[in-house]
C-alpha cells in the first residue's frame, strides 16, 4: 500500500540522520538506506494485494462480434384440400307429343347414347317407331308391335336425329339421359317389365337371367361399350350367360315380366 511506502520511507530518513550525521553509526546507516530502498520499491510497484483480495487478470478486450440474424423458418405450405369431382345434374328429358303418323326431329339432352320413353297404340293397332340420322340412314326400329306399348328403348349411338311414327291414335316420346336410368349393381339383382336399359355398376361375369313368360320375343344385350347379344329367344327363359368384362349397360327387349341377377 502507499501509506506503508511512505512509513518506511520516514523511518529511513530518520535511521540515516539520527544523531547527526557525523555520529551516525554504519549499522543505522545502512538500515535506514535498506529502509528507504524497501520504500521506494513500493511507491514504484505499489502494494501487494491483501489476504483475501483475489487477485483479476486483465481481460483483453475484444469488438463486440457482429450478431448472426435467426435464419427464418420456412412458412409451412397449406396442403390443399381434396377438390370433389362436380358431377352434372342429369339434364331434364326433352318431350314430343302427337297422333297418327308423324315425322319429327328429336334433340339429345346430352352427348352420348340417349334413351328413348315410347308410349302408345291404345287402339291396338299397328305401331312402329323407326329412327334415322342426319344424311338419312335408317339408325334403329326402336318400336313394332300390334299390342298397348309403353317402354324404354336404346340409342347407343345418339346418333337418331329423326323419328318416323307410325299409328293409330295418341303417343309420346322422350328423349332421356341415359344417366336416368334404373341401375343395377355387382352383386345384386333387378326385376322388370317389357322394355328397358339398365346402368350397371361393378365389373360383373355372370348373368342369371329369367324372362319371357308368354313365350313372345326375348333379347338382353349388354355395351361395353361393343354390342354383346347374350340372350334371344321366343321361348320361356331361365338360364346363367356369361357377361363381358366392362359391359355398363344392358338393354331388354321384352314382353311382360323379367327377373337379372348379376355376379
Amino acid at each position: 500500500m502507499p501509506f506503508l511506502g511512505l512509513i518506511l520511507f520516514v523511518v529511513g530518513v530518520i535511521a540515516i540522520f539520527k544523531n547527526g550525521l557525523p555520529a551516525l553509526r554504519i549499522p543505522n546507516r545502512i538500515t535506514g538506506v535498506v529502509l528507504l530502498g524497501v520504500a521506494i520499491v513500493f511507491f514504484a510497484v505499489g502494494a501487494p494485494p491483501e489476504e483475501g483480495e483475489p487477485t483479476v487478470p486483465p481481460v483483453a478486450q475484444t469488438e463486440d462480434p457482429t450478431p448472426t440474424p435467426a435464419e427464418e423458418e420456412p412458412e409451412p405450405v397449406p396442403t390443399p384440400a381434396p377438390v370433389e369431382e362436380e358431377i352434372e345434374p342429369v339434364p331434364d328429358a326433352i318431350v314430343y307429343t302427337g297422333t297418327g303418323d308423324s315425322v319429327i326431329k328429336i334433340e339429345k339432352p346430352e352427348e352420348g347414347p340417349v334413351m328413348l320413353y315410347i308410349k302408345g297404340n291404345d287402339t291396338e293397332r299397328h305401331f312402329a317407331v323407326t329412327g334415322f340420322d342426319a344424311d338419312d340412314n335408317r339408325t334403329t326400329l326402336f318400336v313394332n308391335t300390334t299390342n298397348q306399348y309403353e317402354g324404354i328403348t336404346l340409342d347407343p349411338g345418339g346418333t337418331t336425329d329423326l323419328l318416323e311414327i307410325k299409328g293409330y291414335g295418341s303417343w309420346i316420346v322422350e328423349s332421356r339421359s341415359i344417366r336416368s336410368a334404373r341401375i343395377v349393381e355387382s352383386p345384386g339383382s333387378i326385376s322388370g317389365t317389357g322394355d328397358e336399359v339398365l346402368l350397371v355398376e361393378g365389373d360383373p361375369t355372370l348373368a342369371t337371367i329369367e324372362g319371357n313368360p308368354d313365350a313372345r320375343h326375348f333379347a338382353v344385350l349388354g355395351y361395353s361399350p361393343n354390342r354383346n347379344l347374350m340372350i334371344n329367344t321366343t321361348d320361356v327363359y331361365k338360364g346363367t350367360v356369361r357377361v363381358q368384362r366392362g359391359t355398363f349397360v344392358l338393354e331388354i327387349n321384352a314382353v311382360g315380366d323379367w327377373n337379372i341377377s348379376l355376379e
